[in-house]
């Protein structure tokens, strides 16, 4: 592949009409595709000559003469390089060892000649050499331009010696190789006439911007002059690149696009540099008309560019080179903070430019806008994450302020601090938000940009001042309630796009939350005009995702509104806890009852997750969290009437029940171990006789639980302490669960009260068959042994007959 494109860069890609070289080439390819068709066409008649001796023999019963295997004709396979190319490789590899032979010449006669001697002896190898060329135009036209290539060379290092020989005393070195590239650049334009096209108009492109670029840096003194003269350059480059496709090859083009852009990036850098210099309005003129003349060479680069990428790259860097302009001439007036925000505003005027521009630079506007803009936005928005994220630390010492007390020295929490805001950050937000309220009305998903701007200045804003916390909060809770609203607006008129807005409303929330944590008067108002926000939200849209959340929303918002107000009254914390289970109770019977869908399970999951939150408030008072459990019997059994959450509920309630009989318990002081395990073990069993009725089930995991947890606390406590009460009521309960066992013909109760029984009859005569002698001890053991093995084919049977009754037992 190297080689290739090797060999097309040194032939012509449209050779001109009668060009001998192109017609050679179409006689080699007629003669390379006759060859072969001869080819097979030969193959094919000896594979039928074959075919028709064998058969003629095979009739007259003969054997074919030479009927070994034979090897048909191979057809010729095309070369993979032409001769012109392989002769072109050839040419080029030996004026390049030509060259490389002169070069080392001239090195050993450089330590022998002075610098005059040098001179004339690379001068007259550059005539010998020119004149090679010419006389080769004819006859070895592509040697002729190897040979060409190799005196443009010779001439540039002309141009080395002669400033050696002292021919340039008194003119500075970068005018002579200015003077001296142009010089070489017209010398290869004239050989271009006589001899090659390809290379010496490949000279021409490479010399003349370098000569042009000297010359700029030469004669500018200034930064913005040497910007306004690359800048100048650029452009004359890419319209002469447009105009070359006719007289300039593929490498001459690419080498034009080089330069251009080389010439370009050093403008570019130039006029940044003399941006930030003038000191008044005067002296920034100049480098802000470099900065429009900036957009010449990509405006004029777009109109030959057919790629709808770069061309929407070009046209980015045309819309922003007024804006840039503008913050040019501006920056003598302005200091760092209000040069942020005036990029905002220009990048915010260059992105609004799109409602009148044409379609095809709508997208490189709003680009070029975003990225003017940019700096001063990231800038805008670092300043406001203090006042944002700031009021949370109040969380950490709740109800302990005021809200008449300065914003800024309470920004972070009760500890007082010194918050330092800018106004030219909150104009730099607010143009964010105007820019996005013009460009939604066109597009409502844009309106998050105003939203989240909105939300961030108002935070900020405040902060700025001597404000109360009263006026912060009023700002942050009217913007919160205004995005929701909005976002439900939106979402309601195109549903989808309303979700844009939220994130303004969520960062508003969080500021609007920390304020409302100062002071207790403060919060319950604040959680008020947030839960009809969202109630009203949840209102205004479509059934959907949309309602579900709004809808979720203000039920949680809901709940935490009766927790605080109940905690604001006077209350206790656990109180508000027990306030919370009741509302999120109301909430999940709301869900299941009065909404409908997707978003009364919404609702139903979030009253049951609020009641849960709630208890686990109420936890901190032993009396509070038996009234919330108590509280949540009679919501789960109503949530029970609910066919298809009868068996949740139905277990919930259950399960609020033995925790309400527990928690009384705790709250009364109870340390009687069997006021607590004798409820669970009779709730335990009735959910396994209803499981027995409702199907069939082993006993083990219906009744099993119930009767250990009726019978093993009491055993275990009554054997570790001899408590004789406990006793005899453990032996009471072993025999019922035996007996009901047997009857009803079930393991569990069967086995477990047996195994009680047994415990509690080693416990009674352990002491004294430990005391007996030890020959009563063995002689019994042996007596026992004897029995066995005695009856032991009997036993044998009976033992295996049991365990198959057992077996069938449930």
């Amino acid at each position: 592949m190297i080689g290739r494109r090797f060999l097309d860069t040194v032939h012509p890609e449209q050779p001109t009409p009668g060009d001998p070289r192109a017609e050679l080439d179409e006689l080699r390819s007629q003669i390379v595709a006759l060859d072969a068709h001869m080819g097979q066409l030969v193959a094919q008649r000896h594979t039928l000559v074959t075919e028709y001796e064998r058969r003629r023999f095979a009739m007259m019963g003969w054997s074919a003469p030479g009927t070994g295997p034979h090897h048909p004709v191979v057809p010729a396979r095309p070369r993979e390089w032409s001769g012109a190319r392989v002769r072109t490789v050839l040419l080029w590899l030996g004026a390049t060892l030509l060259g490389i032979s002169a070069v080392t010449f001239t090195a050993v006669a450089w330590s022998r000649l002075g610098d005059g001697g040098r001179a004339l002896l690379l001068l007259a190898a550059t005539a010998v050499v020119t004149m090679l060329a010419i006389g080769l135009r004819r006859t070895l036209p592509a040697t002729a331009e190897a040979v060409v290539g190799l005196a443009i060379v010779l001439a540039l290092v002309d141009v080395h010696a002669g400033r050696r020989t002292g021919l340039a005393a008194g003119i500075p070195g970068d005018l002579w190789w200015a003077i001296g590239t142009a010089a070489a650049a017209a010398f290869s334009a004239l050989l271009g006439l006589l001899v090659g096209r390809r290379t010496t108009r490949f000279a021409v492109a490479a010399l003349l911007p370098v000569s042009a670029a000297l010359l700029i840096g030469r004669f500018t003194e200034t930064a913005w002059a040497a910007a306004l003269g690359f800048s100048v350059l650029a452009a004359a480059i890419v319209a002469a690149q447009a105009q070359s496709g006719r007289w300039l090859y593929r490498e001459g083009r690419t080498m034009l696009r080089l330069h251009a852009g080389a010439s370009w990036a050093a403008a570019l850098t130039l006029a940044a540099i003399a941006a930030g210099q003038p000191g008044t309005v005067t002296d920034a003129l100049p480098p802000a008309l470099v900065m429009g003349a900036l957009s010449a060479a990509p405006a004029l680069a777009r109109r030959s560019v057919s790629d709808s990428a770069m061309r929407t790259l070009l046209a980015t860097v045309v819309c922003a080179s007024p804006a840039a302009a503008t913050l040019t001439l501006l920056n003598p007036l302005l200091d760092d903070d209000g040069i942020l925000a005036a990029s905002v505003l220009a990048g915010g005027v260059t992105a609004l430019a799109v409602l009148v521009v044409p379609s095809g630079w709508r997208t490189a506007g709003a680009v070029a806008g975003g990225v003017v803009a940019l700096p001063g936005t990231l800038w805008s928005i670092l300043q406001s994450i203090p006042a944002v994220l700031g009021p949370l630390g109040w969380f950490e010492d709740p109800w302990t302020g005021r809200v008449d007390m300065v914003a800024r020295t309470v920004a972070e929490g009760p500890d007082i601090s010194t918050f330092l805001g800018s106004w030219s950050s909150v104009g730099a937000l607010g143009t964010v938000a105007a820019i996005g309220l013009v460009l939604g009305i066109r597009s409502r998903g844009l309106l998050g940009i105003t939203t989240a701007a909105i939300a961030f200045a108002t935070a900020l804003a405040p902060l700025n001042e001597d404000a109360p916390v009263l006026v912060a909060l009023i700002a942050t809770a009217s913007t919160f309630v205004v995005t929701l609203l909005g976002a439900a607006l939106v979402e309601r008129e195109q549903p989808g796009r309303g979700w844009a807005l939220l994130p303004g409303a969520g960062i508003a929330a969080l500021p609007m939350a920390g304020w409302a944590a100062v002071a207790a008067v403060a919060s319950v108002p604040t959680l008020a005009v947030a839960a009809a926000a969202s109630a009203a939200a949840a209102m205004v849209v479509r059934p959907g995702a949309a309602r579900e959340f709004f809808g979720a929303f203000a039920g949680a918002v809901a709940v935490a509104f009766a927790g605080v107000a109940t905690t604001a009254a006077g209350a206790s914390t656990a109180a508000g806890g027990f306030a919370a289970v009741l509302a999120g109770g109301a909430v999940l019977l709301a869900g299941l009852f009065l909404a409908g869908g997707r978003s009364g399970v919404a609702l139903e999951v979030t009253g049951a997750a609020a009641a849960l939150c709630g208890t686990a408030v109420a936890a901190q008072s032993a009396s509070w969290l038996a009234g919330s459990l108590t509280a949540l019997v009679p919501i789960t059994a109503i949530a029970a009437l609910r066919p298809h959450r009868r068996v949740l509920y139905g277990w919930g309630a259950g399960a609020a029940a033995l925790g309400a009989v527990w928690a009384w318990l705790a709250a009364g002081n109870v340390d009687i171990v069997e006021a607590y395990t004798a409820p669970a073990a009779l709730a335990a069993l009735a959910a396994g006789m209803l499981l027995q009725h409702s199907g069939p089930g082993r006993s083990w995991l219906t009744l099993g639980p119930a009767v250990v947890l009726a019978i093993g606390p009491t055993l275990l406590l009554g054997t570790a302490t001899d408590d004789l009460p406990r006793l005899i009521s453990a032996t009471a309960i072993s025999v019922m669960a035996v007996t009901g066992g047997a009857l009803r013909r079930l393991q569990a109760p069967l086995i477990l009260g047996a195994a009680a029984l047994l415990i509690l009859a080693l416990d009674q005569w352990g002491d004294e068959i430990i005391r007996m002698p030890r020959w009563i001890t063995v002689g019994v053991a042996g007596a026992l042994l004897m029995w066995i093995g005695a009856t032991f084919e009997r036993r044998r049977q009976n033992v295996r007959r049991a365990s198959e009754v057992l077996g069938r037992f449930g």
